[in-house]
């Protein structure tokens, strides 16, 4: 984007990138708290996840306010930078020894392969959710406080984007409510 560009974006839309550009230096340290720590990071790595998931509802809801309806580069990116997100996670939980190496690595490679070759919203929300959906069963094994967080952290998540929510319900049983699919 070049400077003339970045000067008619609105505040919105700068914060909005802001915040789904926090997401990879999130993603880079949960990795590397796997790496050094271990299954001791465990906990600490979840709530960085958490802290990312956050600014993911964060910057959706601050781009929807730009007056002019501008679209970024990054705001394009933002479901590449939700899925090294995810990454991170099942990396966490690899290098926590809490799923196996060749598991992960093995549902790593065949979910990029997939969605290369099919790029739409349900295939990579078939893909993303199975990992996600390890978070608060991770976050248990942390620790029952990580846990709970994550418990009330997923009840005020569904709350606040109820709409969201049956959008992606809608994805699963295969009726794409309007959504559009990525290319």
């Amino acid at each position: 984007m070049t400077r003339s560009e970045t000067q008619k974006l609105s505040g919105y839309k700068l914060m909005a990138d802001l915040l789904t550009a926090s997401r990879l230096p999130i993603a880079f340290v949960v990795v590397l708290l796997g790496i050094f720590g271990g299954r001791s990071a465990l906990g600490a790595g979840l709530l960085l996840i958490l802290i990312g998931w956050t600014t993911d509802i964060l910057d959706g809801r601050l781009a929807r306010l730009d007056p002019e309806g501008a679209t970024t580069r990054l705001g394009d990116a933002d479901l590449a930078v939700d899925l090294v997100l995810d990454a991170a996670g099942l990396a966490l939980f690899i290098l926590a020894g809490m799923v196996p190496a060749v598991l992960g690595a093995g549902y790593l490679l065949l979910a990029a392969t997939v969605i290369l070759i099919r790029h739409t919203r349900a295939v990579i929300t078939y893909f993303e959710l199975p990992v996600l959906a390890l978070h608060p069963v991770m976050a248990f094994a942390a620790s029952r406080f990580v846990g709970w967080l994550y418990v009330l952290w997923l009840a005020f998540a569904a709350a606040l984007n109820r709409k969201r929510l049956f959008e992606i319900l809608a994805v699963l049983v295969g009726r794409e409510s309007g959504g559009k699919e990525r290319e």
